[in-house]
């Protein structure tokens, strides 16, 4: 939803602000107190959960969602079933970052491990269907068994219910080819793995479980047990492209001024600098789209409206072509032949 308002503000040339809550830093909640749980997290494979956020809210009490937030997400199709799973479908669908809960009580080994499956593992997946793994899917495990499948659906040994009261919330970070590799693997085109094969940035995982955990303080009650646990195997650095008005305006057949490519871009909250026809502009933190110069050119061009670049057919020489003399007189010799 943030992303399709950023988007109808830029395009209606209107400035978007992001919510004060979705920034990168965003404060995670805490507990003074000492630690009261055993939750820890084993990531063995960095490369393909470049980051798992995990927090743990204890006392929690689950039931039916507010009318507000069943309305919201049946609007757009997804069953409301509780108020904590509801809200993590809610933040993904704001977000577009996936989350999900379970239940504490029923990860025995207070270890969430991410590995990758071996052949013949059985899972029991949400909503109960069983499946029988293949090597090399990125599995979330109690520290033995799995219980999730990294990036695409929970499993059903350790969902949340009415019977729960303490939850483990977690919001990774998963390689999209992996997770599209998985998805159809087993026929799993979740909204979750939709949204993981658009290469989300591990940037936002942090903003999102922060407002995540929070409402859920204020919906369900609860408390935070000790801090969040971060397993991160990313550097977070700004991409900057520099590129300049000319190389923008002769791929989009316009004749923008530089200030004007500027404002574009800042309405939807890129950071532009300029000097002089040249524009240094730094992405977003959730952008991991953007790259090279043409990335740029194809926000100004989106931005600008496609429909309105001019519309001008390439010059060509209409000069008409001599047919050859060979091709011609047999050409008239069927003719006469032929009559």
């Amino acid at each position: 939803m943030l992303g399709v308002a950023r988007e109808i503000a830029g395009i209606q040339h209107h400035r978007f602000k992001s919510p004060s809550w979705y920034r990168e830093d965003a404060a995670v909640p805490t507990s003074r107190a000492r630690d009261d749980h055993r939750l820890t997290v084993k990531n063995e494979v960095p490369r393909l959960a470049r980051r798992f956020c995990a927090i743990v809210i204890k006392d929690v009490k689950v039931g039916p969602s507010p009318l507000w937030l069943q309305v919201r997400l049946s609007s757009t199709g997804v069953r409301p079933i509780n108020n904590i799973v509801d809200l993590t479908n809610f933040f993904m669908l704001e977000t577009a970052q996936p989350l999900h809960a379970y239940d504490y009580d029923k990860v025995k080994t207070g270890t969430l491990g991410i590995r990758l499956s071996r052949k013949g593992e059985k899972l029991r997946l949400l909503g109960g269907k069983s499946i029988k793994l293949e090597a090399g899917a990125v599995v979330i495990t109690d520290g033995s068994k799995p219980i999730g499948l990294g990036g695409v659906m929970g499993g059903a040994d350790t969902e949340v219910d009415g019977n729960t009261k303490n939850i483990i919330l977690e919001c990774a970070n998963f390689d999209m080819n992996i997770t599209r590799k998985t998805a159809m693997e087993y026929g799993l085109f979740t909204d979750a793995a939709t949204r993981f094969t658009k290469n989300q940035s591990p940037r936002q995982t942090q903003t999102v479980i922060a407002k995540a955990a929070n409402d859920i303080l204020g919906l369900a009650g609860g408390r935070v047990s000790g801090k969040l646990i971060d397993d991160k195997h990313f550097v977070a650095k700004d991409t900057t492209v520099i590129v300049t008005r000319d190389f923008i305006n002769s791929r989009l057949g316009l004749s923008l001024p530089a200030n004007e490519m500027r404002k574009l871009l800042q309405n939807t909250e890129f950071k532009v600098s300029l000097s002089g026809e040249k524009l240094t502009v730094i992405a977003p933190f959730w952008r991991t789209d953007i790259k090279i110069p043409e990335d740029i050119v194809e926000e100004v061009g989106r931005l600008y409206v496609y429909e309105h670049l001019p519309l001008e057919l390439p010059p060509r020489d209409l000069t008409p072509a001599k047919l050859d003399p060979l091709l011609a007189f047999k050409s008239q010799l069927r003719h006469i032949l032929s009559s």
